[in-house]
């Protein structure tokens, strides 16, 4: 990688020094007489083959690459800033290259960025502007994922109240007084937008319904007056066919008209005040409780935006907790160890266990530095991580100069002896032929093969636990892969192993007794390589 930043830098260098080179050459100031008609020759070929126009175009797309390099890098590293800068520093580049698509492609990575981010209104912006992009351009490419985002982006609005030009409830009966319909309609509309919590709304209805209500009382009171005033005319009348004996009563009846008439005003302002005051209380009242929705759904709205950012960085954590996983155990294993029900319970398996060595690895090691040894073993055991990995196996642990792995520890319905032995001859294989062909040095490995049933396991405390293969299957495997060293083989497999082989008649059936270190009954054994 550094040598790659390093060559593009100097391509960078060499691109700029030769564009102002050629600019000196040809600038106007130079002074081209009679005699240098073979420069302005020269001049106006490398202007007509726009040499200065290329050089410019290589420059620019080096500085692309180094700096979506760059984007890239620290994207890796979870700096998600720095790589919003890098990929904008791109997108002004490619403005000036006229690369529309690119712009397009970059702006929408800095969106996903923003939205790990949990800069929820960045990332809209920039979605948006991407899609209108798209839309411009007529890319259908990953419209419905950027709608998608759109739409899981934008805050969820409230849900919105019945408005007033609802229509009366059906299970409102019809009243014969028209008046008197028109109060009840605007009573029921007035608790059914209570109901809905809609107070504002409510609180009109309420006041519409107490104007009706005032309206009938005045007009009651005309008639009352109009009743009076008839009343009157016919008293007067009797008064004229009496005037005498009625004087007294017209008088007694007028004070008693105006005394009524005064209780009836005073009645009337005393209802009017405590009906007034009732509505000032009921404004009140409407107003703190609106005011208190309004800032409950403002703390709900920010508790939903956090609860969305932490969610986000719950699934990254998360990710990386699993990747991490995986690169210490299989991704089967992997799983059943995050299965919460599944994490601490032993299991017995048959399995067939695989232990490798690489021969004469002291010495070889002695020779080399720390960084080259590492390197070596990178190199070597890459390759059989893979192998291993494509026939269904799992390295438990690594031995310094070997590797013990385990075929049967995932749920698959393959015969895990063939796997086992398909992994070891491929992998003999690889490294005969890249030690060859000079690609590793040269390298021998002695394998051990053997079967049985096995505890599988997470073994250890709360503090630091490990997951596990234990049995005698595993002890014996490792005895078999040191007999290699006394038969000069690469690959011993136990009788256990080969009768379990979905085809064994493709193997050779010398098979040997010997006798392990540390076990009491002797064990059969067969060469395959």
């Amino acid at each position: 990688m550094k040598a790659f930043l390093l060559l593009c830098s100097m391509l960078v260098m060499f691109g700029a020094t030769a564009q102002d080179t050629l600019n000196q050459r040809l600038s106007p100031s130079t002074d081209f007489s009679t005699e240098d008609s073979e420069k302005n020759n020269v001049k106006d070929k490398l202007l007509n083959l726009g040499v200065g126009k290329r050089f410019n175009r290589t420059k620019n797309s080096v500085a692309i690459t180094l700096i979506l390099q760059q984007a890239k890098v620290a994207e890796g590293q979870a700096r998600y800033l720095t790589a919003i800068n890098h990929y904008q520093k791109a997108i002004d580049l490619y403005v000036e290259q006229g690369d529309q698509q690119a712009v397009t492609d970059n702006m929408q990575q800095i969106a996903m960025l923003y939205q790990k981010l949990g800069r929820t209104k960045q990332a809209l912006d920039k979605y948006q502007e991407v899609l209108e992009r798209k839309e411009v351009m007529g890319d259908t490419t990953n419209l419905s994922m950027i709608r998608n985002n759109l739409i899981q982006l934008k805050p969820v609005s409230p849900r919105t109240i019945e408005q007033s030009k609802q229509t009366i409830p059906s299970d409102i009966e019809p009243i014969i007084d028209p008046n008197d319909q028109e109060q009840q309609r605007l009573k029921k509309l007035a608790e059914a937008t209570e109901t809905s919590q809609d107070y504002k709304q409510s609180l009109e209805y309420f006041k519409l319904y107490t104007e009706l209500e005032n309206q009938q009382k005045d007009e009651q009171q005309a008639q009352q007056l109009a009743l009076q005033e008839k009343t009157f005319q016919l008293e007067k009348q009797a008064q004229r066919m009496n005037l005498l004996e009625s004087e007294k009563a017209v008088q007694a009846l007028t004070m008693a008209q105006q005394q009524e008439q005064l209780a009836w005003e005073k009645a009337f302002k005393r209802n009017l005040l405590a009906g007034l005051i009732i509505l000032f209380m009921v404004a009140i009242i409407s107003f703190i409780l609106y005011r208190g929705k309004r800032k409950a759904l403002g703390s709900l709205n920010m508790a939903y935006n956090e609860l969305n950012t932490t969610k986000d960085k719950l699934v990254i954590a998360e990710e990386r907790l699993k990747n991490l996983l995986d690169q210490q155990v299989s991704h089967g294993v992997a799983r059943q160890l995050m299965d919460s029900g599944k994490a601490d319970k032993a299991q017995k398996r048959f399995v067939c266990v695989m232990f490798l060595d690489i021969r004469n690895f002291t010495p070889f090691a002695e020779r080399l530095l720390p960084e080259e040894i590492i390197k070596y073993q990178n190199d070597v055991f890459g390759l059989m991580i893979d192998l291993i990995d494509s026939n269904h196996g799992v390295i438990n642990q690594f031995l310094g100069d070997g590797f013990m792995a385990t075929f049967g520890l995932q749920d698959l319905q393959s015969n895990v002896c063939d796997d086992a032995l398909a992994a070891a001859t491929e992998i003999i294989e690889v490294v005969n032929r890249k030690s060859k062909a000079g690609a590793i040095p040269p390298t021998r490995v002695g394998i051990g093969l053997d079967a049985g049933d096995v505890v599988a396991g997470n073994v250890g405390t709360t503090i630091r636990k490990q997951y596990s293969i234990t049995g005698n299957t595993v002890i014996t495997a490792a005895r078999i892969e040191k007999l290699n060293k006394k038969f000069k083989s690469q690959l011993l497999i136990s009788k256990k192993v080969f009768d379990q082989l979905s085809e064994p008649e493709k193997l050779p059936d010398d098979f040997v007794i010997e006798e392990l270190q540390g076990q009491k009954q002797p064990v059969t054994l067969l060469r395959v390589a």
